[in-house]
C-alpha cells in the first residue's frame, strides 16, 4: 500500500524507497512529505487474540496532530529517535478489518471501523484509553478490538474517516454543560472542526446559537448554519469582547448561559465576561500545544487570556461552572453516529479530498488553510 510519511527537509541520507513529493509548513516548521510503499504487516490472531488487523482507507488530521507531528520532529532532530528519520501521523480513519484474534467478539471481518477513544474510563481491562492511534497514515494497523467501533452502512468511507473524535468530543461536551432549549450557547472559533460539530449537534437541542470566528465566511458557508446559529465576526486584534456590539447585546439579555469552547487559551476570559449567572463553560483543548504554533496569534496570555486572578472573580461573582472536557465516552460516539445514521445529526463538510501522491497538499490545506470548511481526508482506496 502506498502511504505518506514525513521526514525532515533536506535528509543528509535518503530514505529508502521514500518517495519525495514536497515540503509542507506546519505551524513555523517544515516537514518534508513523500510515499513510501508498506506490505500488509504480520498478524497472528492467536498471538493478538483481542485485537484486529486494520487497512487504513482513509483519514483525516485534527489540529492536536499538529503539535505531535511538531513533538516527534524535535525528538528527531536531537536524536531521540534514533536512525528512524520517517514519521507518519492521523489520530482518525476509516479502516476495513482484515483479520481478527481467536477471540474477537465485537467485530468480524471485512468490517469498516473507526477508533473509539473513549477516556477517561479504560473501553476494556488492560486498555489504555484515549486515542487509538496518532499514525494512521501508516497504514496498517493493529488495535484491540474495544478502541474500535464498526461504521452504519450508510455513512460514507470519506465522511466516517473524519467522524471520531469530533463526534465523541462535541456530544461529550454538550452532554456534560447539559444545553436545554432554554440556553444561550456561545460557540467559539466556528471554523474549527470540533466547533462544527457542537454548532451541528446543538441544532437537536433547540439551544440558541451564537458562533464566533475570525475568518470571513462566504454566502455559501453561511448558508449551511443551522437555523439557531447566529454568525458573530471577531476581528483578530481583540481581546475580550468578540465585538463591542455583540457584547452589549448579549449582556443586555442576561449573557450566555453556556460556552462551548475548543480554545480555552484564547477565549476563557471573554468567556467569564460574557456568561450569564449560573452560567456553564466546558472546554477541551488549547491553541498553545507546541512552542511552534499559535505563533501568528497575539501573545497576550499573561496579560488577559489566562488572567487567573480575574478569571476567579468572575467565577465566583457569576456563580460559574467551569468544566474540563477530554474526549468522551463510547455512548457518547455511538449515540452521535446513531444520529449521524439516523440524518438528525449533518457532520461538518467534507472539504476536499486527495490521494497519497498529493499528501503534501492534504497536509497543505489540513494545517494551514484558513478557508478550510470541514474535514480534509487522504483517501488510500
Amino acid at each position: 500500500m502506498k502511504v505518506l510519511g514525513l521526514a525532515p527537509p533536506n535528509l543528509s541520507t535518503p530514505v529508502s524507497g521514500f518517495k519525495v513529493l514536497g515540503d509542507v509548513s506546519v505551524g513555523s516548521t517544515t516537514v518534508t512529505a513523500g510515499v513510501l510503499d508498506i506490505p500488509q504487516i504480520d498478524f497472528e490472531p492467536t498471538a493478538y487474540t483481542h485485537s484486529v488487523l486494520i487497512r487504513v482507507d482513509a483519514l483525516t488530521c485534527n489540529y492536536r496532530d499538529k503539535a505531535i507531528v511538531l513533538s516527534e520532529f524535535d525528538h528527531i532532530s536531537i536524536g531521540q529517535m534514533g536512525t528512524q528519520q520517517v514519521t507518519f501521523l492521523g489520530s482518525e480513519f476509516c479502516g476495513t478489518v482484515i483479520e481478527i484474534g481467536v477471540e474477537v467478539i465485537s467485530i468480524q471481518k471485512g468490517d469498516r471501523v473507526i477508533p473509539n477513544a473513549q477516556f477517561p474510563d479504560a473501553p476494556a481491562k488492560g486498555v489504555i484509553p484515549g486515542v487509538a492511534t496518532n499514525h494512521a497514515s501508516v497504514g496498517w494497523l493493529i488495535l484491540h478490538e474495544s478502541k474500535l467501533v464498526r461504521v452504519p452502512d450508510g455513512i460514507p468511507t470519506s465522511v466516517a474517516a473524519g467522524l471520531s473524535l469530533g463526534c465523541q468530543t462535541a456530544h461529550s461536551m454538550i452532554r456534560r454543560s447539559q444545553v436545554s432549549a432554554q440556553d444561550k450557547v456561545l460557540v467559539t472559533s466556528a471554523r474549527s472542526a470540533t466547533s462544527l460539530f457542537l454548532i451541528a449537534m446543538l441544532e437537536e437541542t433547540g439551544a440558541q446559537v451564537w458562533a464566533t470566528s475570525t475568518s470571513p465566511w462566504t454566502d455559501e458557508e453561511k448558508a449551511t448554519l443551522p437555523d439557531n446559529v447566529t454568525l458573530v465576526p471577531v476581528a483578530r486584534e481583540e481581546t475580550y469582547f468578540p465585538n463591542d456590539a455583540f457584547a452589549r447585546d448579549l449582556i443586555s439579555k442576561g449573557g450566555a448561559t453556556a460556552v462551548v469552547d475548543p480554545f480555552f487559551d484564547l477565549h476563557l476570559v471573554s468567556a467569564v465576561t460574557l456568561m450569564s449567572q449560573h452560567g456553564r463553560y466546558i472546554s477541551c483543548g488549547r491553541v498553545h500545544q507546541h512552542p511552534a504554533l499559535g505563533r501568528n496569534i497575539a501573545d497576550i496570555g499573561t496579560k488577559n487570556i489566562l488572567n487567573a486572578d480575574y478569571i476567579f472573580n468572575m467565577m465566583i461573582f457569576k456563580n460559574l461552572s467551569i468544566i474540563g472536557n477530554c474526549l468522551g465516552s463510547k455512548e457518547d460516539l455511538l449515540d452521535a453516529l446513531r444520529m449521524v445514521s439516523e440524518g438528525r445529526l449533518i457532520p461538518p463538510p467534507v472539504d476536499s479530498v486527495f490521494g497519497p501522491d498529493e499528501g503534501h497538499q492534504f497536509l497543505d490545506r489540513s494545517f494551514s488553510s484558513s478557508a478550510r470548511l470541514g474535514k480534509v481526508v487522504l483517501d488510500y482506496r
